[in-house]
């Protein structure tokens, strides 16, 4: 599962666990590490030491989680008004 810092919570990070899924989530800035082994704290680890969370996205696709909502963007461009997850 891939979000934005909104989602780093221990409470998202615990949900998608349970869903059996991985957090591609980047740590919010000045984050603090969790319980040892938490896999979070390597990209908390990257941000310390890179100073930011640049290298910790391109090391694991975070980049990907933008270039689908770009796609999605236009596809809902191009549909316009057309396309809804309603009936």
């Amino acid at each position: 599962m891939s979000g934005d810092g909104a989602y780093d919570t221990r409470a998202c990070h615990t949900a998608i666990k349970i869903k059996g899924a991985i957090a591609l989530v980047p740590p919010r800035e000045g984050a603090a590490f969790w319980e040892r082994g938490h896999p979070r704290n390597l990209a908390v680890g990257c941000q310390k030491l890179y100073g930011s969370n640049k290298y910790w996205k391109e090391r694991y696709g975070y980049h990907k989680r933008s270039l689908s909502e770009t796609a999605m963007y236009r596809v809902k461009q191009l549909l316009g008004g057309r396309l809804s997850l309603r009936k």
